[in-house]
């Protein structure tokens, strides 16, 4: 609400002194002054209600906002409100832990994060294949050296997932029409708890769009917000969003000519203001 009233005062300030100033040009050309004393009278309430309309249109809550950064290049960024899982073309992005874990029992993976719903969604939609062997050969096929060993970790229903991997690091899925980039989000401790390093944030999405940059072509790319859950950032979801658009103004090279897309679930839409994400980067 504050964050609202602060844009719907400085929206309906900028308008109101752009339409004086038209006013004033106005009364200096008019020769005519019957004409003018008539206009006058009435260019005050017009200015101060177009202002009005101009604010209010400009503060109205958005479910869809498109951001251009680096005019002479493809880096277009859309935001809006929708499903991840709903894609069914494209590339959709996944943040998962650093041990690409695929147990999720709330005690490795919680079923209500990002990882744990995809590996539920994962398992409904292709009964016939195995997530954990695709993902090995996956990590084979690019060459992704790893990071560290924990034969020592806790709870593991297996010794398979011992090996973790370095912020940052994409895993791909290719399923058809459909594309899964595994994107290594969060570092986990042999005690399977969350290593807190927020100054590694930006790294980590710089990365990952220089590994998107470099694979991808034309293929639309859609993603969630990243950082908002188990990451355990000391941000409100409206400052992760903010932060992650800064990653995409950051980034030596990004182009997807196929599109970027962030989606934004419905049950976020509430602590998320797209409104305001379009005033702050509208200078870019």
């Amino acid at each position: 609400m504050r964050i609202n009233f602060r844009l719907l005062i400085t929206e309906f300030a900028k308008s109101l002194g752009v339409l004086s100033a038209f006013v004033t040009i106005l009364s200096v050309w008019s020769n005519d002054k019957c004409f003018w004393q008539s206009l006058l009278h009435w260019a005050p309430y017009v200015c101060f209600a177009i202002a009005c309309l101009w604010a209010i249109y400009k503060v109205f809550p958005r479910t869809c906002i498109t951001i251009t950064f680096h005019k002479n290049e493809e880096r277009v960024i859309k935001v809006q409100k929708g499903d991840i899982w709903s894609i069914q073309k494209g590339i959709v992005v996944i943040p998962v832990n650093n041990f690409l874990d695929i147990q999720d029992d709330d005690i490795i993976i919680a079923k209500r994060s990002l990882h744990g719903m995809f590996i539920d969604k994962f398992r409904q939609k292709y009964k016939d294949k195995d997530l954990d062997a695709m993902i090995k050969q996956a990590v084979k096929n690019d060459g992704i050296a790893p990071s560290g060993n924990y034969t020592d970790r806790m709870n593991l229903q297996d010794d398979k997932h011992c090996t973790c991997y370095p912020l940052g690091t994409v895993v791909r899925l290719k399923l058809g029409d459909l594309q899964y980039y595994l994107v290594v989000a969060t570092e986990f401790d042999k005690d399977n708890h969350v290593i807190h390093e927020p100054e590694k944030y930006s790294m980590m999405i710089l990365t990952m769009l220089q590994h998107i940059h470099i694979w991808n072509s034309e293929v639309p790319v859609y993603l969630p917000i990243i950082g908002s859950g188990q990451m355990g950032l000391p941000l409100t979801k409206q400052e992760v969003l903010t932060e992650m658009l800064s990653c995409f103004n950051l980034a030596e090279r990004y182009v997807a000519l196929g599109g970027t897309t962030i989606l934004i679930y419905k049950g976020d839409m509430k602590d998320i203001s797209l409104n305001k994400l379009s005033y702050q980067f509208s200078k870019f």
